[in-house]
């Protein structure tokens, strides 16, 4: 069982349903029972009870950590996406502009075409 296995200095990735993404962290503290503190990759720190989340216990490696980072830069190009249809549809043409050279720059770093 995961729980088992959780420890200070742990590598997780734990999931946020509202996001519908999981976010990388350490594991900090103990509290009790199945209470740890959790200190994410992006400098936010909370207490959860890790009996009633989904998450996953990460490899310290770093290919374990480029799957996480990968999967994160792919929900953004994907919100990114989103947003440029909704611009689109708005006719907001300086925005869409301004958008499609993000995508590609962003594409130019990560081998993805737009």
């Amino acid at each position: 069982q995961l729980l088992s296995q959780l420890s200070i200095g742990k590598n997780l990735a734990v999931y946020w349903p509202d996001d519908d993404r999981y976010y990388p962290g350490i594991v900090t503290a103990h509290q009790q029972g199945h209470v740890y503190t959790i200190y994410y990759d992006d400098g936010e720190e909370e207490d959860v009870d890790l009996a009633t989340e989904k998450f996953h216990i990460l490899g310290s490696d770093k290919t374990t950590r480029v799957a996480v980072a990968t999967s994160e830069l792919v929900a953004a190009v994907s919100e990114l996406q989103t947003t440029l249809e909704e611009l689109r549809q708005n006719d907001d043409l300086n925005s869409v502009q301004q958008m499609m050279s993000i995508l590609r720059n962003l594409g130019k770093r990560t081998d993805i075409t737009y």
